[in-house]
């Protein structure tokens, strides 16, 4: 492949029959390659369905984030540009037709696009989403909820990157169905010595993260404070968006609340306790059972 202005979409999925179908249609023809990595065996069509859009598909032991497999995903990614983007999600119309356009602009790096989320029957666009950069200038740790760092120019546009998700987000049946197991897997990368994550480039670890590491009880309240404040006066003004932007403000505190509460949890319980009840042997470098 000449790398010159070539897109590689990196998807990872997991048991995603149900949505992969419409984002590999949207990325189909305005990218030169496909990854799609699994996470874990599959127990549907996922598979079935990607063979009939990319060659390039590989099963990888079970991780439970997809963060778990973005620095492999982007290293086995041949073309210049690297396109991330969820099962759940996809590329407008109007976003297509521009993808190529995009590329060919020597004095940018990477490109944010305005993030549009269905929430039961209303969309409401939350922020921008770092979704297409250069490959060279990546910076990424495997770690849950981490955004690439760009070195290097990157430019934020209104053209739209759809989000769909299988169920609504904000729906209080979602709450133990998926983000309380989702806030347990990330307390867990939290007990590991970061410098052992898999890397591409040189990232940075935040602040905020450190914090929680280290003291993730008394972080809390000022964490908490600091999430509001962020989000009540964000850009897209959730205050003013109604129900749902008031949803996106409490449930985001709350998760802040959650994932530091099992942080602590599971450092008061030692890694050696949490090898006896859960099989996250990758995280310690070890093989699975």
């Amino acid at each position: 492949m000449d790398k010159k202005n070539t897109i590689s979409a990196c998807i990872i999925a997991h048991n995603d029959e149900q949505v992969i179908e419409r984002c590999l249609k949207s990325v189909k023809g305005c990218v030169d390659e496909i990854v799609v990595i699994h996470d874990g065996p599959c127990r549907d069509k996922t598979l079935q369905i990607a063979k009939k859009y990319t060659k390039n598909i590989i099963i990888r032991p079970r991780k439970g984030l997809m963060e778990g497999h973005l620095v492999f995903a982007y290293k086995k990614a041949k073309g210049e540009w690297i396109l991330r983007i969820d099962t759940d999600e996809l590329l407008q119309l109007k976003t297509q037709k521009i993808m190529r356009k995009l590329v060919s602009d020597e004095k940018i790096d990477g490109y944010s696009l305005l993030f549009r989320t269905q929430y039961g029957r209303e969309s409401m666009a939350t922020d921008h989403k770092l979704c297409l950069f250069r490959k060279s200038k990546v910076n990424f740790l495997e770690f849950p909820l981490q955004v690439e760092e760009i070195d290097g120019r990157v430019a934020e546009l209104d053209y739209e990157l759809e989000h769909m998700p299988k169920v609504n987000i904000l729906d209080i049946s979602s709450l133990k169905s998926r983000h309380l197991v989702t806030l347990k897997k990330c307390a867990l990368y939290y007990l590991v010595d970061f410098t052992k994550l898999e890397k591409l480039g040189n990232p940075k670890i935040k602040f905020t993260t450190k914090l929680r590491k280290k003291f993730p009880a008394m972080i809390i309240p000022p964490l908490v404070i600091y999430y509001l404040a962020m989000n009540i006066f964000n850009k897209h003004l959730f205050i003013l968006k109604g129900k749902i932007g008031w949803k996106l403000i409490l449930f985001g505190a709350l998760f802040q609340i959650i994932l530091c509460y099992f942080i602590h949890k599971y450092k008061m319980m030692g890694i050696n306790n949490i090898r006896n009840i859960m099989d996250y042997s990758y995280l310690w470098g070890e093989k699975s059972k």
